[in-house]
């Protein structure tokens, strides 16, 4: 079974928070879900230009609530990298906020 496609409200009409890559997409797909549940809003993310570009839909406490989310979450995001490409190469790529 495949990923659903980001949410198309969320995809049209949400902010961009943060940037990651290189995980796979059924651990990232799970880590952004725990980003959505533990701030309580609408978080959805796709593919594009090779990165994963995580969005909330809402306004500025909403995102500021979901980005408080993804940096108490943020070594999880972390641990996924460093097995995705290895201890040395994740310490130089870093998901980025925006």
């Amino acid at each position: 079974m495949g990923l659903k496609p980001c949410n198309k409200k969320i995809w049209r009409k949400g902010h961009h928070i943060f940037t990651s890559h290189s995980i796979p997409a059924k651990k990232f797909d799970k880590w952004v879900k725990k980003v959505a549940r533990r701030s309580g809003q609408k978080v959805d993310w796709y593919y594009f230009g090779g990165r994963a570009v995580v969005k909330v839909l809402g306004n500025a406490k909403q995102v500021y609530t979901a980005t408080e989310a993804i940096k108490e979450l943020l070594p999880e995001h972390d641990q996924l990298m460093r097995e995705a490409v290895g201890p040395d190469l994740a310490d130089i790529c870093k998901g980025t906020f925006v």
